[in-house]
């Protein structure tokens, strides 16, 4: 299912709280919901990554991304996305990605793709 109604002011606080916490001073962007043909052809990452279910897939993110570049990985909702969004994706040069071999929650597939990059980025 998809959220109608996201609350910001809430998700603002949190990320603000976990920047704290994280001692680091970094605040992540957080952008309202939209629909995923404008998130895919309008972004400016360097580096866009698609993780869903595939056992075939043996890229795993940690060894695909690139040191400090700017990402956008796209996170499968719970039942995985459709195979119009996965050729969408691919079309907007999106690469596949594995996050592991354990299926992952949607909530817990964000965090350990933000927890690998960072991996990647820490000299």
């Amino acid at each position: 299912t998809e959220k109608t109604h996201v609350k910001s002011e809430r998700l603002m606080k949190l990320a603000i709280s976990a920047m704290k916490q994280s001692l680091k001073l970094t605040l992540p962007t957080i952008s309202g919901p939209m629909k995923l043909a404008r998130l895919v052809s309008n972004t400016t990452a360097l580096s866009r990554y698609i993780a869903y279910v595939d056992p075939a897939n043996s890229s795993h993110l940690i060894h695909v991304a690139r040191p400090h570049s700017s990402y956008l990985i796209l996170i499968g909702p719970e039942g995985d996305f459709s195979d119009e969004e996965l050729a969408l994706a691919k079309v907007n040069d999106f690469y596949a990605v594995s996050l592991g071999a354990s299926r992952l929650r949607t909530e817990t597939a964000g965090i350990a793709a933000c927890h690998i990059l960072n991996l990647v980025n820490t000299p």
